[in-house]
């Protein structure tokens, strides 16, 4: 028999945190909340509420993903290079139901990521820029 206690989760509660409460009871919104999110990426791959499409001619290297919901979505398109690695990556945001895209970048205007791997097929840099 395990030892392990099991823990009560709380759900993500869309209504907190109020920025009206105490900065203590902010906080531990807030943080509750990121955890919930951290989670739910960690064990499904997306976020709740979200839906995810893939497209391209190969089923095993689509060319892109899309998560949408509503009329927001988030895209990422993938250059495939040796081994059937990804060679690069790129990071858009739409919020006209697809109709635009906006770069989703880092704060130094970055967008891309670019994978370098090694013979055995370990990821052995990642670097990030503009293109």
């Amino acid at each position: 028999m395990s030892n392990l206690v099991t823990p009560v989760y709380d759900p993500i509660d869309h209504n907190h945190p109020v920025i009206s409460n105490p900065k203590i009871n902010t906080e531990t919104w807030a943080r509750n909340n990121i955890v919930n999110l951290r989670d739910f990426l960690i064990l499904t791959g997306y976020m709740p509420g979200w839906s995810c499409s893939a497209s391209g001619t190969d089923s095993t290297q689509p060319t892109s993903y899309i998560f949408t919901k509503g009329v927001e979505a988030l895209k990422y398109t993938i250059t495939w290079g040796a081994n059937n690695l990804p060679s690069k990556v790129w990071y858009y945001y739409s919020t006209d139901n697809k109709t635009t895209w906006q770069p989703l970048t880092d704060a130094k205007g970055n967008y891309v990521a670019t994978y370098t791997w090694d013979t055995s097929e370990y990821c052995t840099a990642k670097t990030w820029g503009t293109s």
